[in-house]
């Protein structure tokens, strides 16, 4: 399939090297993906950025086209491995063209009922549902993510540029998933080590034919082809010698643990060149509240001045732009994290969870705990969308968060009792900023 392609936006070794997983681990939908994000370079480079003037900064050249390519794959893989083979959707993309049995109709009634304000005709097929779903929670966060971040140039989810290419490239996926989806994910979690093997030996046949054997290329042309990296280590090492000073508070010192912690052991990066701008979304949104909440030392000018210095630091040593980009991450989502966070802070101040232990609430039967998207507010009472199962809970007793400042969009992890008459929220273990939801699923 791959010598269709005029252009190759990523060859199957620079794939398996960045896809980290071994040869012999890759998967039919791994493949799909990888063809995918070739065609879509091929298609975007081709049909759509010819159409835009080379000097707007919504313009992207070949390598960007290729990064764009290969992140809106990585999403994709990931969403379709975790919400459709891991449980399949009614969108699922090696069966778009089968009817919807009785069973999954009375789904699809539910979801259109949420997701599409009860309009049933947004959805008649699988192919509606899953255009939606990739749409929503993919391609568009995978455009934002690309040209606020990586480009530097911000743009929101409503601006008729993003729009614009968001259709060119989901009419795309839809396409490519209608001509290649029947063959490549009937199975999609068996292994495709044959088709990558082959795709592998063709890749070194053709750089045999640009350097025979025993030629060596010149020193200028070896050193384009290496990939250039620096150790997170030893950047982090180096920036903690340098910045002995800053790192005498304690909560920067701390901050900066945790950081590198996150960074190493739950991520496990160990790469400059492996870094991705929502490594920071993720820390901050979901994992600095969560280690920091019970921290009498948090002082968010330090926390500013640390990262700011840091990102700098990174960009002299790693050819990176981290800097610009944490700008806009301040611009952007600094503000909702201290308020979600100073809210949490003060709920736990006045309603200790030793006491809500003792309570005839956490031994109801009914409790329930769970991550919710608040989607709706009104006198004291909250529509509420679970984040992991996208089930929808109209009129919740906001109950002991009453008083709170609460926004429409903000995710709760709550306690919650379900009794017959009501639901209602009975303990707050955090509030978190909306852009967490997309690192809960």
């Amino acid at each position: 399939m791959q010598s269709n392609y005029n252009k190759g936006y990523i060859t199957a070794r620079e794939f398996v090297n960045s896809w980290e997983k071994e040869v012999y681990e890759l998967t039919y939908l791994d493949y799909f993906i990888y063809l995918l994000i070739n065609d879509l370079g091929l298609l975007l480079e081709r049909d759509f950025f010819p159409k835009i003037d080379r000097e707007e900064l919504f313009y992207l050249s070949s390598d960007e086209i290729s990064a764009l390519a290969f992140n809106i794959g990585d999403g994709l893989q990931l969403f379709l491995d975790k919400n459709c083979f891991g449980g399949c959707s009614l969108g699922c993309p090696n069966k778009l063209s089968k009817p919807f049995s009785s069973e999954e109709n009375e789904i699809r009634i539910n979801f259109v009922t949420t997701e599409f304000d009860g309009i049933t005709s947004s959805c008649t097929n699988r192919e509606d549902c899953l255009y939606h779903d990739v749409m929503n929670y993919v391609v568009i966060d995978a455009l934002l993510d690309f040209y606020n971040y990586e480009m530097g140039v911000v743009l929101h989810e409503k601006d008729p540029k993003l729009i614009k290419l968001a259709t060119f490239t989901m009419d795309h996926i839809i396409s490519f998933t209608q001509a290649n989806g029947p063959k490549l994910l009937e199975k999609p979690n068996d292994l495709a080590t044959d088709l990558f093997t082959k795709d592998l030996q063709g890749d070194e046949d053709v750089w045999e034919e640009i350097v025979p054997e025993n030629e060596e290329l010149d020193d200028d042309v070896s050193e384009a082809w290496k990939v250039y990296h620096v150790s997170v280590n030893a950047i982090f090492s180096n920036f903690e010698t340098e910045s002995f000073d800053l790192l005498e508070k304690p909560f920067s010192k701390k901050l900066l643990k945790e950081f590198r912690a996150f960074l190493n052991d739950y991520l496990e990066v160990n790469r400059l060149d492996d870094f991705e701008f929502e490594y920071i979304e993720e820390f901050f949104s979901l994992i600095f509240p969560q280690v920091f909440l019970l921290d009498d030392n948090v002082d968010f000018d330090q926390f500013e001045s640390l990262f700011s210095k840091l990102f700098d630091y990174i960009d002299q040593n790693g050819n990176t732009k981290l800097a610009k980009a944490f700008v806009i991450f301040k611009q952007d989502e600094l503000k909702e994290i201290k308020r979600t966070f100073s809210l949490t802070q003060n709920f736990q101040l006045h309603y200790s969870y030793v006491d809500f232990l003792l309570s005839n609430e956490a031994s109801n039967p009914t409790l329930l705990e769970g991550y919710f998207e608040v989607s709706a507010l009104q006198d004291g009472f909250a529509q509420l969308k679970n984040v992991d199962q996208r089930t929808v809970h109209d009129n919740v007793n906001l109950g002991v968060i009453k008083s709170a400042e609460i926004k429409i969009g903000d995710i709760l992890h709550v306690q919650l009792i379900a009794d017959k008459t009501e639901m209602k929220i009975v303990y707050l273990e955090l509030v978190y900023p909306s852009v967490s939801k997309y690192f809960l699923y």
